[in-house]
């Protein structure tokens, strides 16, 4: 990953670090509001229902 991290940094794209590395460092941070994120990963929107997450970058652009 470290590897794979310094290429695509040299590329322009994103790398996921300075998220939190953890699961439980992800849950405890997470509050589920708009624009904050869950692991690498935006919050676009929420429901009670659902959480719409996603990320934008040079070479792609997706919700889930």
């Amino acid at each position: 990953m470290g590897l794979k991290n310094k290429i695509v940094k040299v590329a322009g794209l994103k790398t996921g670090e300075g998220h939190s590395s953890t699961r439980a460092d992800a849950v405890e941070q997470f509050s589920g509001k708009p624009d904050d994120y869950l692991g690498p990963f935006k919050i676009y929107g929420h429901t009670e229902d659902e959480i719409i997450l996603g990320e934008h970058d040079k070479h792609l652009d997706f919700r889930l």
